[in-house]
């Protein structure tokens, strides 16, 4: 009875399903010759008054048939007048437009030729209200297919003029974040890729967005948390009249947009002032995929004026889950006119809330991993660039994240301030109590043990007003050369450092995509300011240094003064050498020459021959001392290497007829350094009595003389093979040995005498080349 009642069940479900296939066909086809059901695209669309919506069909149109748009409001069906394109464009949108459109397309050949499709909800909100000159104006729009259908696309139906934007084509100047997560290929570039193709969605597994030209934004998971574009081209900055961001997702879990927009200006590229943020989550009942717009625009005049970058916080406030999809980024504007000093320093614009935290996450305070172009083991790499804190602006808030692959030595201002060797975590340092206005040098030493290598951090601080500023580790850093000195302190970069390189970003490749550890860190206390860093010290010291200038240049003056005199002199000593030489000299010369002939002509027995000789043996040995002098008078011999070269052949002369053989060692870098008339003439008679001790009292037959130039000393060595004493045991005054020493004792060096019985004598002379010199204010 039981299989009776199901097969009965059975049968007229059945036929209930082939009844109702046939009616469905009947109102679809009639006759089988209606034409299919057409879609509205978007499904679904929310602005506000007076923007434009565009509304399309996806029929196509083969046969030709009739269109027409119409409007369904208070269960009443309306044709709208001349709206018989498949596409419908509703301008100056009022509250009224809102209600349901469809588009219906009708067959004249066919009996049953009209067709209906899907009813397309249009949702009117009103003018949004200006906050601080900036309205924010709110647009989303619907796909017609579930998200849940793999690869559904979805086009909205916004017109994207990229081609004016002041950022097209152009990369981020930093960013932090990953914008490629959930899909390989996503690229930060398609931000300001342009284009209106940039904007089809294609929906994925559980509504996910497979689509290449969304990146994704946000707080969590690493997604791209701030990006910043320099405005280029004009050096008074432009004023910004429009800012708009594309988004959506392929369901409505992460349509949202929620960002803070800030600028910089012209006059100070590092400090931020909020414009605006923005918070904008639209319904999607049918979790469809979803496209989002949302402009920023002027009340009357620029969103700001002078304006050098533009920075998007996509980590504050917060999105509903975690982060979002973003496509594309337009700023349109123009060059400022001239250089506000309003403008410039942002006075016209209040600082703007945002909603949650604004303390920046760890993570996002940072940049780039940055390093040298080339990386290598055990290379040491040295970061420099410097930010400047408006004058009289307050600092209330400074933290500095860093670490590095493999270590780091950080500096402020030429100070070191900390350090670190664990790239795993990130160490923290407060630095309220070093910061106040005006330029700072900021410098980083990285160090590289072995495999890749990186410096990670970030700066942020905070200011009175509301205002920030941030450094980031990025390509902006210069990389100073390791010869190159004081350079942590150096306020301004040579042309030949290079910029940094970007070798990764924070959760790519080999690193970390959150810290082992956040480290606090301690900082040194400022340097006290002492009293002579105080206003009237350094008033006092000015003045002091005045005069002191005055004296310098008095003191150059006599300086230029005695080098004149000085001058005269050495001309005046080469006039009477040349004297001497050709008058004294050659008078005695002929005295002795004459002498000899008359000696030749007496009896070798004579008394007055014996007597004549030694006549001429002194009046050689005056020849010799004339030698001497005119040696020592003779200006263009003062160098040490004419000094070693007359010694050498002193020695050598005065040693060959005792037999004594001497062995010369001269440094062969011996320089042309002056050597004064005091230190060439004490010096030759101390070595002459040195030689003359050694051949009466050595038994010598070997004697060593070295000389040379130690730095800004001369070192004269005499060495002898002979028998040697002991001097603790030798009389005074014995070997000269007085005169020795106080004639090095004038010369401001010394002689030091070390010998031993039967192991011979040796002698070292040390003698300074430079002499304090003594000047006089006035003529004594």
């Amino acid at each position: 009875m039981s299989s009776i009642r199901a097969f009965r069940h059975r049968h007229c479900l059945l036929v209930g399903l082939i009844c109702t296939f046939i009616s469905l066909t009947q109102a679809v086809f009639g006759d089988g010759l209606a034409p299919s059901v057409p879609h509205v695209i978007p499904a679904t669309a929310t602005t506000f008054v007076g923007d434009q919506v565009v509304l399309q069909s996806d029929f196509n149109n083969a046969p030709t048939a009739r269109y027409q748009w119409q409007k369904i409001s208070s269960d009443a069906t309306n044709d709208i007048p001349g709206a018989t394109n498949a596409t419908l464009v509703i301008n100056n949108l009022r509250l009224a437009d809102s209600g349901a459109y469809r588009f219906q397309v009708t067959d004249p050949a066919k009996s049953a030729g009209v067709t209906s499709s899907q009813s397309a909800t249009l949702m009117v909100n009103p003018a949004p209200v200006p906050a601080n000159n900036v309205i924010v104006q709110f647009s989303a729009q619907t796909g017609p297919g579930p998200a849940e259908e793999i690869g559904n696309s979805f086009t909205p139906t916004w017109t994207i003029d990229a081609n004016n934007s002041l950022i097209a084509g152009q990369p981020p100047a930093s960013y932090s974040g990953n914008f490629s997560l959930e899909t390989s290929g996503r690229s930060v570039g398609v931000l300001t890729a342009g284009g209106s193709s940039t904007l089809a969605i294609i929906s994925g597994m559980e509504g996910r967005s497979t689509s290449t030209n969304y990146v994704t934004c946000g707080n969590r998971g690493r997604a791209g948390s701030a990006i910043t574009y320099a405005l280029k081209g004009s050096e008074t900055g432009f004023d910004l009249t429009n800012i708009t961001v594309y988004g959506g997702w392929g369901d409505g879990n992460r349509d949202q947009q929620a960002y803070t927009v800030y600028y910089s200006t012209v006059a100070a590229p590092e400090i931020f002032i909020g414009l605006a943020s923005v918070e904008f989550n639209p319904d999607d009942p049918a979790n469809t995929p979803s496209a989002t717009r949302v402009s920023l625009v002027p009340a009357q005049g620029a969103l700001a004026r002078n304006v050098a970058a533009v920075k998007f916080d996509f980590a504050r406030p917060a999105s509903k889950n975690g982060y979002a999809g973003y496509c594309h980024i337009t700023l349109s504007g123009s060059p400022s006119s001239e250089l506000s000093s309003a403008g410039a320093r942002g006075e016209n614009q209040m600082l703007v809330a945002t909603k949650g935290s604004q303390t920046p996450d760890d993570v996002d305070l940072l940049g780039s991993w940055i390093w040298d172009a080339k990386t290598y083991d055990g290379q040491t790499c040295q970061f420099w660039r410097t930010f400047d804190i408006p004058a009289n602006s307050q600092v209330t808030k400074a933290r500095l994240l860093i670490t590095a692959d493999n270590e780091f030595i950080y500096f402020l201002d030429g100070r070191e301030l900390g350090r670190g060797v664990e790239w795993r975590d990130l160490f923290d340092y407060n630095l309220i109590s070093h910061m106040s206005s005006g330029r700072h040098v900021l410098a980083v030493k990285g160090y590289n043990s072995t495999g890749p290598a990186g410096v990670l951090l970030g700066l942020r601080m905070d200011l009175a007003d509301g205002r920030f500023l941030e450094i980031k580790s990025d390509a902006s850093w210069k990389i100073v050369p390791n010869e190159v000195k004081g350079w942590q302190e150096m306020t301004k970069p040579q042309t030949t450092w290079p910029a940094a390189t970007i070798v990764g970003e924070i959760g790519s490749g080999p690193r970390w995509t959150q810290p082992d550890n956040v480290n606090t860190m301690l900082v040194p206390p400022p340097a006290r300011v002492f009293f002579w860093q105080s206003a009237w010290f350094q008033i006092t010291f000015l003045v002091l240094s005045g005069l002191l200038l005055v004296a310098v240049f008095f003191l150059a003056a006599q300086l230029l003064l005695h080098q004149k005199e000085r001058w005269l002199l050495q001309r005046e000593r080469a006039r009477i050498a040349m004297d001497i030489h050709d008058d004294i000299g050659s008078r005695i010369t002929q005295l002795v020459l004459n002498g000899e002939d008359v000696q030749e002509e007496l009896p070798e027995d004579s008394a007055v021959r014996r007597r004549l000789e030694e006549v001429w043996d002194d009046a050689r040995r005056v020849l010799s001392s004339i030698d001497e002098i005119l040696w020592a008078l003779n200006p263009r011999l003062d160098t040490l290497r004419d000094f070693a070269d007359y010694i050498c052949d002193y020695a050598h002369k005065f040693l060959e007829p005792s037999g004594i053989q001497c062995i010369f060692e001269v440094a062969p870098n011996m320089q042309l350094t002056t050597a004064d008339l005091p230190l060439r003439r004490s010096l030759l008679m101390a070595i002459k009595e040195t030689l003359n001790n050694i051949v009466k009292h050595s038994g010598a037959t070997e004697v060593r003389l070295k000389i040379e130039q130690q730095r800004q000393h001369l070192i004269v060595v005499v060495q002898d093979n002979g028998k040697g004493f002991d001097p603790a045991a030798a009389k005074p005054g014995r070997n000269g040995l007085v005169n020795l020493l106080r004639r090095m004792r004038e010369l401001g060096g010394s002689c030091q005498l070390t010998s031993q019985p039967g192991k011979g004598c040796h002698i070292a002379f040390n003698i300074p080349l430079t002499r304090p010199k003594r000047f006089y204010l006035f003529k004594r």
